[in-house]
Formats: structure tokens, sequence, C-alpha cells
């Protein structure tokens, strides 16, 4: 992926809940953040380009927790129904 100058690399983190995130920070100070929720296959690599982008162009820091943290899912998306169901966003974030 190239990157217009300036862009910083996303980071791949794990937040105090134990959930993997991907993170971007604009360069400067932001002056705000982005919580960006995946879908139902989680976080991949769409995620990762998608925090870059929109930390460069809209000066923010973004970040996108995955949805379903030490879940062992079928890459199905029938079999990925029931998990949506049982997300909570206090155990996740």
């Amino acid at each position: 992926m190239s990157r217009p100058a300036g862009r910083n690399v996303v980071m791949r983190i794990t937040l105090s809940s134990g959930t993997p995130a991907a993170l971007a920070k604009a360069d400067g100070e932001a002056v705000m953040g982005l919580v960006i929720a995946p879908d139902i296959f989680g976080l991949r690599p769409l995620f990762d380009d998608m925090v870059d982008r929109i930390a460069a162009e809209q000066h923010m820091t973004v970040c996108a927790p995955e949805p379903f943290p030490d879940r062992n899912l079928p890459l199905e998306v029938e079999a990925r129904y029931p998990a949506v169901a049982e997300l909570r966003d206090d155990l996740v974030l």
C-alpha cells in the first residue's frame, strides 16, 4: 500500500481488556477520535487500511477493536451469527 507523505503506520495493540485492536494516529495532535466496529468477519487487513486512511484524511486517532476476542469462529457467515448475539461492548472495549 502506498502512503501519502506524513501518514503513520497502523499499530496492532492489545487493549486493557485483552482485546486486539488496530490503531492509527494522525500526524500532529489529533482533536478527535473514532472507534470503528468491524463487521461479522472481525478485525482483518481491511480494517488496518481503513483506520490508517481515516486517521490521515480526517486528522484523528482511529481504533478498530476485534469484536470476537478469544473466539475461534469458522469462516462461514451463518456459523458466526450466534456469536453476534453474545457480543458485549463492556467486555470487549
